[in-house]
């Protein structure tokens, strides 16, 4: 089982390619055809966390929960669900592709996936402390 690195950018209508005003970094479990794996997400849902990051707003922090029926969300560490990532089944996670997530206030808004990099040697954390934090650990 493999936990990838996925960086994920807002396409915005109308803005120019090189716009980030908003992105997700992702910690995932990604099986050999580049789809979530609910069986190693399972294993090692504590290490499956994700960082939104806005220009101008602090950082928010979370974990990946997979939700009955097989919906991806992000638990903020307020305890809140905000963001839905629709389509699970059809998801894949490939360089160039398109993910829906929706946001707060039932809001879609689409990302690129703009980079994904396998974890080497990723253990066990406690992400709220951001000791051992998958985050940060490089290729």
């Amino acid at each position: 089982m493999a936990l990838y690195r996925i960086k994920l950018d807002l396409i915005p209508a109308g803005a120019p390619a090189n716009w980030r005003d908003c992105s997700y970094d992702l910690v995932v479990p990604l099986d050999r055809d580049g789809y979530l794996s609910i069986a190693d997400w399972k294993e090692r849902r504590a290490e499956c966390v994700v960082r939104r990051l806005e220009n101008g707003r602090p950082e928010h922090r979370g974990q990946l929960q997979c939700e009955a029926g097989g919906s991806w969300t992000i638990r903020y560490d307020t305890g809140r669900v905000f963001d839905v990532i629709r389509n699970p089944d059809a998801l894949r996670f490939c360089e160039g592709e398109r993910i829906s997530i929706q946001e707060r206030g039932g809001i879609f808004r689409q990302f690129r996936v703009a980079q994904i990099r396998p974890i080497l040697n990723c253990v066990a954390f406690d992400h709220r402390r951001g000791a051992g934090h998958p985050l940060n650990y490089r290729r």
